[in-house]
């Protein structure tokens, strides 16, 4: 698949069998300034239908603002610090709930999108995580259960590391459980020591498994009632494993590579009609699984998925193909997989995120002379209508 591209000042343009691209709103149109890096997709969350995100359009600072699509819908939320001042970093997480937004950088904040509904709220977290009707709020080295207002906070748990240690945690909810990675990293040299997978019911915090084999990463993402999770043990190289809360119902899911050989492959992070997408590099191939080994396929070989969307009876799938390098591509295709087209691609550049808000498919790319941009292209049926990007 070829795809021709064109780029004019303060313009970008992709046509690709008849698509174009037009950048309607530039929030700051300094070149290299940023609205989303690739580093910081915490920093980017769709709630209650809006696209929120952290910009800096040069006079407020790096702050929270919102998109529904258009361009008088693209608006700051609130300037939390008056001026030229950062209110928001890039790497401040953000959690829905209840069509409500929390968010924390410095300061913790709950948004309902107004400037009037912007506030703080009890407590400094490194992330906030919706867990049945309440929260739970990660700061290292605790986890703490909170109500929706983020009062009457109770200690989950404090882990505990030891000397040349520091803990990485993660934390993600499936059915009824909240699943805890915890990673023991060497604070020389940053290698991982180990980590510890716990299960959380509401009640009881319990560990299931335990990888003593170096593991690069370990970040588990919701499937159903389980939750699917790149790692490695003592015979296999890092390959997807399963869990549904309890020890014996932990084990490896399918051997992308047999053998000891790690494939170098991730979980894209969204599941879609009871499925999960793997992006493999070594060799270059897209995998689906619905959590067992015999509803686990390649659907792709020879090109890389790194995020896929459902979109108006379609799937979107962010690729990069083995033999063109680092330039990345959107492919669509049907719920099968199959009638497979390429809809949009920029020119040397990477597409770091793309989601769904409202009637539009969002991604950014990072345009040679434009720095970051967002783009909110709209899809109906065939045709393709580029309405608004920013920086």
């Amino acid at each position: 698949m070829r795809l021709k591209t064109s780029l004019i000042p303060s313009l970008l343009l992709v046509a690709t069998f008849g698509y174009a691209q037009e950048l309607v709103k530039d929030i700051n149109s300094s070149p290299g300034s940023l609205v989303v890096a690739s580093s910081d997709e915490e920093s980017c969350l769709v709630c209650g239908g809006f696209v929120y995100f952290i910009g800096n359009d040069g006079t407020h600072g790096r702050e929270l603002w919102r998109s529904d699509g258009t361009a008088a819908g693209t608006q700051l939320v609130k300037d939390t610090d008056p001026g030229v001042g950062d209110g928001a970093h890039l790497g401040a997480r953000m959690a829905c709930q209840n069509n409500e937004l929390y968010y924390s950088s410095n300061i913790s904040y709950r948004s309902d999108g107004t400037a009037e509904g912007t506030g703080e709220v009890p407590g400094i977290f490194e992330e906030v995580i919706p867990f049945q009707d309440k929260l739970i709020l990660r700061y290292l080295p605790r986890l703490i259960l909170a109500d929706a207002n983020l009062n009457n906070q109770t200690l989950i748990k404090e882990f505990t590391y030891g000397p040349g240690e520091y803990l990485d945690i993660s934390v993600v909810v499936a059915n009824n459980y909240a699943f805890v990675v915890v990673n023991h990293i060497a604070t020389v040299g940053f290698a991982s020591l180990g980590i510890d997978l716990w299960a959380y019911d509401g009640t009881t915090i319990t560990m299931v498994k335990q990888f003593t084999a170096p593991n690069i990463r370990l970040y588990p993402f919701p499937l159903g009632d389980k939750v699917v999770f790149m790692a490695k043990d003592d015979t296999h190289g890092e390959e997807p494993w399963v869990s549904d809360g309890t020890a014996v119902g932990t084990t490896l899911l399918y051997d992308l590579l047999p053998g000891s050989a790690t494939p170098n492959a991730w979980i894209i992070p969204n599941s879609i009609n009871g499925k999960l997408f793997i992006g493999m590099a070594s060799p270059s191939a897209t995998w689906v699984t619905d959590g067992t080994a015999a509803g686990t396929s390649k659907i792709f070989d020879g090109f890389e998925a790194h995020d896929v969307r459902a979109f108006s009876d379609k799937l979107y799938f962010n690729m990069k193909e083995a033999d063109v390098g680092d330039k990345s591509l959107i492919i669509r295709t049907d719920l099968n997989y199959i009638n497979q087209h390429s809809v949009a691609a920029p020119v040397a550049s990477d597409i770091t995120f793309l989601d769904v808000a409202g009637n539009n498919l969002l991604y950014t790319v990072d345009a040679p002379g434009l720095g970051n941009e967002i783009l909110l292209p709209r899809w109906n049926n065939r045709r393709t209508q580029f309405i608004e990007g920013y920086q």
